[in-house]
């Protein structure tokens, strides 16, 4: 396999990121040849496709990861391979898809490394590849370094166990986090104190203050006052700061090693909290709230993955508190994504300060999407285009193509492969995913790939790029055509024409597939208990009806 070479000439003139702290500007650059860039990874937590550059909400406000886009290549039509954070990075980390791991969901193991042995994950390439290795924030979903053993070092300060001396030359660990950014913890249940979703709502979420709620009360929003804060600071603040310096760091170094840089943000994960100057951006009487789409013709299995955390449904709880609950919420969304952009704009403009930035591939994705109300539907945990659709961009080193947007389905298991071909390994043949590097080299090039998702055990979802298909365990099944129905409003489920479609998208589900973690044999979950509940139209909950 060739090695990646980025050539840069003397006459040739790199575009630097047109972020919103500054205009664009065009530097000389001297020639250059290198087959292994500087990478700055970006992870951000629950973030949909409500990012400028998409257009898919009218008020998303999130001008430094539009400028990102605008300055290298933006995949539109980007999807996760599990709508859950432990699944899809464990997946993403490790190039497994779910139906071969067997980690579908958040419940029992929480260590990919104990799910996934003997399988290299993305650092353990960039190790073996000579690259420096630095990392702070959600990465994986126990943190940076992907399991649940502790260790103290010298400086009595606790990390994430076994991978430390093998995994990363800098890092900052969750509990320095809670060090520099804890303080006052608010919400039923949750002190902040130790939880990286810190800070909670001032006074406790409305959930439990009206209506009692204690399980699920995550789902939340409110200003944080920043006197209400440690130092004045929330988690992403901490982990943004961490990462300047070490750019600073960097760059003063001028080393000829490569460095592996992979920052993970918190927001917008719930609750949706933010400085209140966030707030301040969005009116809430101003909101616009998405569809929340009919119901009557989503199977039951659908209907069950509908119903989220709190007793009775997610939904049902936000139609109790009413029209103006539902916009805090978005709000609180909208607000804690502006806040994020913010984060990683201090970022990208160190990258530049530090010169750096002529020789670094920076990629910046999240996790999974997350559902506003759409189809009844909070959080995630589902197989509908808001829970799997992520932002997904690349830029790399003297590209050709800034600003250009790939329409063409891909999934968040393309990084494992893509990120293995820019350091110029052999192809790893355990990996699941297609490297990405043709359609980066040629955002124009022809790409029918469609991905796989699944949620839960043999529960899938088929996106291509112009349609969805949804197979669930008992054979019920969902079809929308993106072309004409984006938000997917219209089940075309027994309609003649689509037939072919099906035929072909059933035939890239496979027939067998590796059991959830920990099981041995066929088992039912809780999806399964309420289908059977559900099958009583009289224990069917009214917003599902």
């Amino acid at each position: 396999m060739k090695l990646l070479k980025t050539v840069i000439a003397t006459t040739a003139a790199f575009l630097l990121s047109a972020c919103s702290y500054g205009p664009k500007q065009q530097v000389q650059l001297e020639e250059k040849v290198t087959s292994k860039p500087n990478v700055l990874f970006l992870v951000v937590d629950d973030l949909n496709a409500w990012v400028g550059y998409q257009k898919i909400h009218p008020q998303a406000q999130t001008p430094n990861i539009d400028a990102l886009a605008q300055s290298g290549i933006a995949f539109t039509n980007a999807h996760a391979s599990a709508p859950v954070c432990v699944a899809s990075r464990a997946s993403f980390m490790t190039g497994i898809h779910p139906i071969n791991s067997g980690l579908y969901t958040n419940a029992g193991w929480k260590s990919a490394h104990k799910v996934i042995p003997n399988t290299p994950h993305l650092p353990q390439l960039f190790k073996a590849a000579g690259y420096s290795l630095h990392g702070a924030g959600k990465i994986y979903h126990n943190w940076v370094t992907d399991t649940t053993d502790i260790k103290i070092n010298k400086h009595n300060t606790t990390l994430h166990g076994q991978w430390y001396d093998s995994f990363l030359d800098e890092e900052l660990t969750m509990p320095g986090i809670e060090q520099l950014a804890d303080g006052e913890g608010y919400g039923m249940g949750d002190t902040g104190r130790g939880n990286k979703y810190y800070p909670f709502p001032v006074g406790g979420t409305r959930l439990h203050k009206e209506l009692g709620v204690t399980a699920g009360t995550s789902l939340s929003a409110g200003a944080i006052p920043r006197d209400k804060m440690r130092n004045g600071l929330m988690p992403d603040e901490v982990i943004a700061n961490w990462g300047v310096d070490q750019l600073k760091q960097l760059g003063k170094q001028q080393s000829d090693q490569p460095f592996f840089m992979a920052l993970g943000f918190i927001r917008p994960h719930v609750p949706f909290t933010a400085p209140t100057e966030y707030f301040d951006r969005f009116p809430v009487d101003d909101i616009i709230l998405p569809k929340a789409t009919d119901m009557a013709n989503i199977p039951l299995y659908g209907k069950a993955m509908t119903m989220g955390l709190v007793p009775g449904g997610d939904h049902a709880a936000v139609e109790k508190l009413g029209d103006k609950f539902w916009r805090q919420l978005v709000q609180g969304y909208l607000a804690s994504t502006t806040f994020v952009d913010a984060q990683i704009g201090k970022v990208l403009k160190q990258l530049q300060a530090s010169g750096l930035s002529e020789n670094t591939m920076v990629v910046l994705i999240s996790d999974h999407g997350q559902n506003l109300g759409e189809k009844k539907n909070w959080r995630k945990m589902s197989l509908w285009e808001e829970s799997t659709k992520v932002p997904f961009i690349v830029r790399m080193p003297g590209t050709k193509y800034a600003g250009s947007q790939v329409n063409s389905a891909i999934s968040l298991l393309d990084l494992y492969p893509t990120f293995n071909e820019v350091m110029g390994n052999q192809q790893q043949p355990h990996a699941d995913g297609n490297s990405l590097l043709p359609l980066i080299n040629d955002p124009s090039l022809e790409w029918d790939k469609p991905v796989l998702t699944s949620w839960f055990y043999k529960n899938f979802a088929i996106r291509s790029n112009d349609h969805r298909y949804i197979l669930y365990r008992d054979g019920s099944e969902e079809f929308y055509d993106h072309n004409n129905d984006p938000k997917e409003q219209n089940n075309l489920i027994g309609h003649p024409e689509i037939a072919k479609h099906i035929a072909r998208y059933q035939a890239l589900i496979p027939a067998q597939v590796a059991l959830p973690v920990g099981k041995q044999e066929k088992h039912t979950d809780r999806l399964d208990s309420l289908v059977e509940q559900f099958k009583d139209p009289n224990k069917l909950p009214d917003f599902l009806k």
